[in-house]
């Protein structure tokens, strides 16, 4: 990852809010990596909407890569057929605020 690159996670606001009862600083690592922030059945057509990126292929068999590895970029990882964690990747040298 390029020094102009910024890379995150995304995780559902209203998850959040839900666990925590609010919007948290940080979230600790073992429920990062444990809850299953996409397990609502509403997710299941968040990569139909993503149309501000160019689909593209990713090196996982299981995800999807919206954009490109050296730009702005959105990769869905899936498990068991269902959205498991969404990373996020912004080109601060470009327009993207559409994107976040």
């Amino acid at each position: 990852m390029a020094i102009w690159q910024y890379s995150f996670h995304a995780v559902p606001r209203d998850a959040l809010a839900k666990r925590y009862g609010g919007e948290p600083c940080r979230l600790p690592d073992d429920d990062f990596n444990d809850v299953a922030w996409f397990a609502d059945e509403r997710f299941a057509g968040l990569p139909a909407s993503i149309t501000y990126l160019p689909g593209g292929e990713h090196w996982c068999k299981t995800a999807l890569l919206y954009g490109e590895y050296d730009g702005n970029a959105v990769e869905i990882f899936f498990e068991n057929g269902k959205i498991d964690c969404i990373h996020m990747r912004v080109d601060l040298r470009t327009e993207y605020v559409g994107i976040v």
